[in-house]
């Protein structure tokens, strides 16, 4: 079982910390409960026939960043397995060819209590106005009206920390195999005017009845962008 991954218990991708690891990623675990070895963190990145794959076969709500799991049963091939070891962790990151997916198993969107308060995700309103919009996009129509008088009964996550970008390039794509030239100084994403949010209003818990939108970073209090990490 091939398993994308997007995990907001974990930090996002590419801190250059290995505590707990980083999301979003793509593991892999054989039938054979047996093989321990095989069992790791595959790499896809940079083998755009990866992204032909997988990519039609994700759905939206994980291209949009929420957190949860998309699994697939395949069958492939082991090109190498490196043990690694860190003060923090150890595990294995896995190297594959020769890849054939048999079907989707399932995918599993995460809920409300999936979303701990983790720092590196966390949105609170901060603004002396009766409510922030959000918007479906940047200037856009306005979606929901959040009451600041709600705010210790509603849940904001930063999904731009998810989703940035190098060279247009998200995250979750370049898990799964899109090429691309990295270019670190690429901040179309983090440095925008506007923060990309789940939202859950007051007294929702599913995924379903939650909102995405956009809110001006004017209005609300974020941890700095990723980039501020290196």
């Amino acid at each position: 079982m091939l398993k994308a991954i997007q995990d907001f218990h974990l930090q996002p991708a590419r801190l250059g910390s290995c505590d707990d690891g980083s999301s979003p990623y793509i593991a892999f675990e054989p039938h054979n409960k047996n093989l321990v070895f095989a069992f790791g963190e595959v790499d896809l990145t940079y083998n755009q026939t990866y992204y032909n794959l997988f990519a039609p076969l994700l759905p939206e709500w994980y291209k949009e960043g929420l957190g949860g799991s998309v699994n697939f049963e395949v069958e492939l091939e082991l090109e190498s397995v490196m043990p690694w070891k860190f003060p923090c962790a150890t595990g294995n990151s896995i190297q594959i060819k020769n890849i054939k997916i048999l079907k989707k198993i399932s995918e599993n969107p995460s809920q409300k209590k999936d979303y701990e308060d983790n720092e590196y995700y966390k949105v609170t309103l901060n603004t002396s106005d009766n409510y922030v919009n959000l918007r479906n996009k940047p200037n856009g129509k306005i979606l929901a009206q959040i009451f600041t008088k709600d705010k210790e009964n509603i849940k904001l996550i930063n999904l731009s920390n998810m989703l940035w970008s190098l060279n247009k390039i998200s995250e979750w794509q370049r898990q799964i195999g899109y090429k691309q030239k990295l270019d670190f100084e690429d901040k179309q994403k983090l440095g925008q005017e506007w923060v990309k949010v789940l939202y859950f209003p007051p007294n929702v818990q599913k995924i379903k009845d939650a909102k995405i939108g956009y809110i001006h970073k004017s209005q609300i209090e974020i941890t700095p962008h990723i980039a501020d990490f290196y």
